[in-house]
């Protein structure tokens, strides 16, 4: 009783050095010792049992120093919040309650007297069934499972001068024991360009997401707009809007766990139109021959913007390929990359050319893989348009090979 007298009072008077006491550690506590930590919630106590050959305390933080075999453990009335045990040496650990402010001890230094030491650390108070990843001066350690008591234990073997631990929540185990993603994607540097009829809004996400804007003249929105594609750049064009409208929009991306991120409602207000007065012409009878000249050169120039102004108009979006994308590279058969997944889209766009109806491969269900579905539908794709992407070879027959004149075609497609 003595000694838990001693701790007691120690505790009580601040930062002190606690003297030698007969037991294999110099303390050992026969009670829950309370440390009056002030501004710390809940109480924190040094744990029964718990050993050690010194141990300072001040108003916000503990240094201990644990020897080989014994165990140190600070707890609160319901779990355990760090307890520490070496297995060779002393070890010194360096608790500041700043660390604590989660309801879990995030970050702690500790040390031995070993060049070379293992210690054995528990950590309590953490959200049951969840992964929590460990560094040591900012390198990770290791990913380690919390029990169903909310409590983690993880060993570190290592060169032993001072080290710096940090813990930080990952995500909670599903059925069968997977890894469940319960993040939904943080949206964010979104930018927006707006003309008369229609508005680009681009924004990123920090994981994989479909595109999807719901938007409207109110906030009710009523409209939206998504793509099946998962990217982290994301860019979507509304089309068909009022000019001089003011519009509201709200971004919003899901990820393939099914987490949805949203955005706070935004708005845009697109262009005027603009009434251009034109003086009537003269009558062809009353030109000169340089006014006609002149008059058959203005005409001839609006033809030729308005013709490109219905080429654009006439080139069909194709979701799920990014706006800025274009085919640059070959793709041949057993190749894998985005851009296969983007020619499987361009070629679905089409019922003829596209790879399945169903299944692996068949609209909304792409993959990266240049496999013999997608070869087989670029076949088609060539054969589909013959005197642009084979005659300039000398062919009759597709290949499957996406050469030069095959993204031209592709790119073409796309408006580019």
């Amino acid at each position: 009783m003595a000694k838990y007298f001693l701790a007691t009072i120690l505790f009580l008077f601040g930062a002190v050095l606690i003297p030698s006491l007969a037991f294999a550690a110099d303390v050992k506590f026969t009670q829950d010792t309370k440390l009056d930590f002030p501004n710390v919630s809940p109480t924190i106590y040094v744990a029964s049992s718990s050993e050690c050959d010194s141990l300072t305390v001040s108003t916000s933080t503990l240094n201990v120093d644990v020897p080989a075999g014994s165990t140190f453990t600070l707890k609160t009335a319901n779990y355990t919040v760090l307890g520490l045990t070496p297995s060779g040496g002393t070890t010194t650990l360096a608790f500041d309650t700043s660390y604590f402010s989660a309801g879990y001890v995030s970050q702690w230094t500790a040390s031995s007297s070993l060049p070379s030491a293992t210690v054995s650390f528990s950590v309590g108070g953490l959200s049951p069934d969840y992964w929590y990843l460990v560094k040591v001066n900012n390198v990770d350690l290791g990913s380690y499972l919390s029990n169903s008591s909310g409590l983690m234990t993880f060993n570190y073997t290592g060169g032993f001068s001072a080290k710096t631990f940090t813990i930080s929540q990952q995500a909670p185990l599903g059925s069968g024991g997977l890894i469940v993603d319960v993040s939904a994607p943080a949206i964010s540097q979104i930018t927006v360009s707006v003309g008369k009829t229609e508005a680009t809004i681009s924004w990123k996400t920090d994981e994989s997401s479909i595109s999807w804007i719901l938007y409207g003249t109110t906030t009710a929105y009523g409209l939206e707009k998504k793509t099946t594609t998962y990217v982290t750049s994301h860019s979507l064009t509304l089309t068909d809007l009022s000019a001089s409208t003011t519009y509201h929009y709200q971004i919003k991306s899901k990820d393939s766990s099914g987490n949805i991120g949203s955005y706070t409602d935004q708005t845009f207000t697109t262009l005027a139109v603009e009434i251009v007065e034109v003086a009537p012409p003269k009558p062809i009878e009353e030109m000169t021959i340089a006014e006609l000249q002149a008059e058959i050169a203005r005409i001839t120039a609006l033809i030729a913007q308005l013709q490109a102004q219905l080429a654009e108009l006439l080139v069909p979006a194709i979701e799920g390929v990014p706006a800025d994308f274009t085919f640059e590279r070959d793709l041949k058969y057993g190749q894998v990359s985005n851009d296969v997944k983007y020619l499987q889209i361009v070629l679905n766009s089409d019922p003829e050319t596209r790879l399945t109806i169903s299944g692996v491969g068949s609209p909304g269900k792409e993959t990266n893989y240049f496999g013999p579905l997608t070869k087989a539908a670029v076949i088609k794709f060539q054969e589909k348009y013959p005197s642009e992407i084979l005659a300039p070879w000398g062919l009759t027959k597709g290949t499957g090979l996406v050469g030069k004149t095959t993204r031209a075609k592709l790119n073409q497609l796309l408006g580019k």
